[in-house]
């Protein structure tokens, strides 16, 4: 009998405990996602230099705010938060660290924040930094981008695509969308650029890289994804664009901007 009476008391404290709860909260309480900083500059760093830096995540709402996930943008990039679960009127700090490994100049990458928030679910915080050049010039291994957890980025998705969808899987993520500029590369889908330079000269520079650039070498020879068929077709994509055209799918074509 005594067990039953502590028992039944301990399950009344626990009620009593959730109607305590529901009661601060009040039925019609929310969560509310504050990160006041959506950008997220990391600065120059040294090659092999692992950067690092953080923004915050509050809750300004009157429910406790749930983190769902924390997505980067690229497996070289890692978010991770101090808690997942923030209080009313509480903020927790995320860590953002960059692998540089591949990487040199500018890079910019984004960390894909989803909560509960009813009213603003999702929110994109921006992550921009720059890997210095080494002293003779060379990028530290560019190669390693098509490796490890890069390789998912820069590697995987060029499997079974040629020209625009091969660009936009690989190389839009430095060059831009369409070859338009991107924030590690400079824009391609450029008139001066595809008048002086040939075939020959494109097709070096995919298949072999750039010295001195994060260009790396993308020729299944070299350590890349694409083989002698995939770099042909980006050849003829780029000369598409000396006509004035952006290659939208293998039927259609819309006015390039110049």
């Amino acid at each position: 009998m005594r067990l039953l009476g502590s028992a039944l008391l301990f399950t009344v404290a626990l009620l009593s405990l959730g109607r305590s709860q529901a009661a601060t909260e009040g039925t019609d309480a929310v969560p509310r996602v504050h990160i006041p900083q959506r950008t997220v500059e990391l600065g120059r760093s040294q090659p092999g230099v692992k950067p690092t830096g953080s923004f915050t995540i509050g809750n300004t709402g009157s429910a406790r705010l749930n983190i769902i996930e924390l997505k980067p943008s690229c497996g070289c990039t890692v978010a991770e938060p101090e808690t997942k679960t923030i209080a009313p009127g509480e903020e927790v700090e995320v860590t953002v660290t960059i692998d540089p490994r591949g990487k040199a100049g500018g890079y910019r990458k984004t960390v894909t924040v989803r909560t509960d928030d009813p009213e603003e679910p999702v929110v994109e915080v921006v992550v921009t930094g720059e890997v210095a050049i080494t002293e003779h010039g060379e990028a530290p291994d560019r190669s390693a981008i098509f490796t490890g957890k890069c390789a998912a980025c820069h590697a995987e998705p060029a499997s079974g695509k040629e020209g625009e969808p091969l660009f936009e899987a690989v190389c839009a993520l430095c060059h831009g969308h369409y070859g338009l500029g991107g924030p590690a590369a400079a824009r391609i889908n450029d008139l001066d650029f595809v008048e002086n330079h040939d075939d020959s000269y494109i097709r070096t520079v995919i298949a072999d890289g750039v010295s001195g650039t994060s260009m790396p070498a993308f020729a299944k020879e070299a350590g890349g994804p694409l083989d002698t068929g995939q770099i042909e077709s980006l050849v003829e994509l780029i000369r598409w664009w000396e006509e004035g055209y952006v290659f939208r799918d293998n039927r259609n074509y819309i006015g390039g901007a110049r």
